[in-house]
């Protein structure tokens, strides 16, 4: 066991002497800074395109409104849940009868609410995921 310790040794030293010291080429320099400055320039020119266009904020800005102007223009009772809210001074506020024919019950109009609320926080959350993935 020693003996072949030994010629491992050896071995080692030979491969060690007869092994030169690598040396970069005169252009190493030149091509680090190359290759960096390419890097940095190709990241500032990449554009982000946002995951919901300016078109589609608008149709859910006005989806929302109107699910609201019809919440508004209703004329049921709240859920025992929310007996808490004061929505008197809605009565006061001048409406446009534009949902007065269409009829939503109470189960699909709460629903329509939290569903909404969900996906707001999804939206919320996957846009600082992202944001925190990128150092936006």
């Amino acid at each position: 066991m020693m003996k072949t310790d030994k010629e491992i040794d050896e071995f080692a030293k030979y491969i060690v002497k007869e092994a030169s010291v690598e040396k970069p080429s005169e252009e190493f320099v030149n091509k680090v800074m190359d290759a960096i400055y390419l890097e940095n320039t190709t990241a500032l020119n990449t554009s982000f395109k946002p995951l919901i266009s300016n078109t589609s904020w608008f149709v859910i800005v006005l989806i929302f409104a109107s699910v609201i102007g019809y919440l508004l223009n209703i004329e049921t009772k709240l859920p025992a849940m929310f007996n808490f809210i004061d929505v008197s001074f809605f009565k006061n506020i001048p409406s446009i009868e534009i949902f007065s024919k269409i009829h939503f019950s109470n189960t699909f109009t709460l629903s329509f609410i939290v569903f909404s609320i969900f996906v707001i926080f999804q939206l919320i959350v996957i846009k600082n995921y992202f944001n925190k993935q990128h150092h936006f």
